[in-house]
C-alpha cells in the first residue's frame, strides 16, 4: 500500500488549503492517490513488464507455461477490485486522519 504516498497528500493538503481539511477533502484525496496507485500497478507493471516486455520476470520456477500467467480476466479483476476497496480504505485513513488530529 502507498502509505508515504497517502501521509504526504494528507500533509500536502493541509498545506495547500491552509487549514485542517475536512473529512471528505481526505476521503477525496486518498480515493484517488488509491485509485491511480492501482491503475499504476495494473497497467505498468502486472500488464506493461509481467505480460509485454519481461513475462519470465514473474514467473515462478517450475511454474512455466501455466495458463495464468497469460490470463487477462485476472488482471482485469484484480484491477476492479482495487477500484472497489479504495473508497473502503480512504474512509478507513479520513477515520484515522481524524482520530490522530
Amino acid at each position: 500500500m502507498p502509505l508515504p504516498a497517502m501521509a504526504y497528500d494528507v500533509i500536502r493538503l493541509t498545506s495547500v488549503l491552509g487549514m485542517p481539511p475536512s473529512f471528505l477533502a481526505i476521503f477525496a484525496s486518498i480515493v484517488i492517490v488509491l485509485a491511480l496507485f492501482n491503475l499504476v500497478d495494473a497497467v505498468i507493471i502486472d500488464w506493461l513488464i509481467l505480460v509485454v516486455l519481461w513475462p519470465g520476470l514473474g514467473v515462478l520456477p517450475g511454474t512455466e507455461g501455466m495458463a495464468g500467467y497469460k490470463d487477462a480476466r485476472r488482471w482485469i479483476k484484480n484491477l476492479l477490485m482495487g477500484f472497489v476497496l479504495a473508497p473502503l480504505a480512504g474512509v478507513l485513513v479520513a477515520c484515522v486522519v481524524f482520530i490522530l488530529r
